[in-house]
């Protein structure tokens, strides 16, 4: 009866340990993810401000 104890709480251990490195590889794809995100949008920024500058520059 100890050994099956002892067997199932080694395994409830790995397997908490296994979803910590699963959640941790997840939040880096996610950080990068959002990474990107903000560097999209700051070229997505950087493009209007030159089409507003071209567009006044046509305006006067």
């Amino acid at each position: 009866m100890d050994a099956i104890l002892f067997i199932l709480t080694g395994l409830c251990l790995l397997g908490c340990c296994w979803a910590a490195l699963d959640t941790h590889r997840y939040a880096g794809r996610a950080e990068r993810a959002a990474r990107r995100a903000v560097h999209a949008a700051a070229r997505a920024e950087a493009a209007a401000a030159a089409a507003r500058a071209m567009h006044e520059e046509e305006r006067s």
